[in-house]
């Protein structure tokens, strides 16, 4: 059973996804009141130059966090302000999570179980709803996704001590990703294990100084500018 991804397999699994997310991506308007106001923001983001503050119709609009604005206006650099290109980071995404879904799967159970758990992935209803719409949620799936993966190989004992940094790391995005969701969910899943395994040691391991500031290095400085921006 091989632990890794077999390269053309994967890259034909890749290429396979991305071609059905992006067929017609911006033939469909912007629906429902989510996409329109999300990707408004993304705009006057883009337009302004600004980087901290999220703006609707001028106004500060902080109901979200900024990573879906931040990528949405790199997209409009290279695209043009399309209902395409707000859709690319949550493209984008989606076939990171196909990745890291079928990397996780081969660590664990042999590249064939990978490859068969990353298109599963791929080709689920909401995921492939989701990683066509201007929003949060699929950015926030796949850093969550991310961040357990790397904590379960590592608790698991198939990684090394780096896995938890980089968890924390992916942790710091989904809480740009849309707020402190991004750390709730991995710390619910992985206090879930350590007390029902009662490893209590790992919990050292867990709240060691490295990874508490990779988290903080990456998710605190836009929650401290917006602070003192808006007060």
């Amino acid at each position: 059973m091989s632990p890794s991804l077999p390269p053309r397999a994967t890259a034909v699994l890749l290429a396979l996804v991305l071609a059905l997310l992006a067929f017609r991506l911006g033939a469909v308007p912007l629906l429902g009141p989510d996409e329109p106001r999300y990707t408004r923001v993304a705009v006057e983001m883009h337009r302004a130059g600004e980087w901290v503050r999220p703006t609707l119709q001028g106004e500060p609009w902080l109901e979200k966090t900024p990573l879906f604005y931040w990528l949405a206006g790199g997209a409009f650099s290279v695209l043009g302000e399309t209902e395409a290109a707000a859709r690319v980071p949550s493209v984008l995404a989606a076939l990171l999570l196909v990745g890291a879904t079928a990397l996780f799967g081969a660590r664990l159970y042999g590249s064939a179980a990978g490859l068969h758990a990353g298109f599963v992935a791929g080709t689920s209803l909401l995921p492939f709803a989701y990683a066509r719409a201007a929003s949060m949620d699929m950015l926030l799936a796949t850093t969550v996704t991310v961040a357990i993966g790397l904590l379960a190989l590592r608790l698991l004992g198939i990684a090394g001590r780096l896995a938890i940094v980089a968890a924390a790391v992916a942790a710091g995005i989904a809480t740009l990703a849309k707020g402190p969701l991004g750390l709730l969910l991995p710390i619910l899943v992985v206090g879930g294990y350590v007390v029902a395994t009662r490893e209590w040691r790992r919990l050292r391991e867990l709240l060691a100084p490295g990874p508490i500031a990779a988290f903080v290095v990456v998710g605190a400085p836009w929650y401290v500018a917006i602070l003192r921006d808006q007060g």
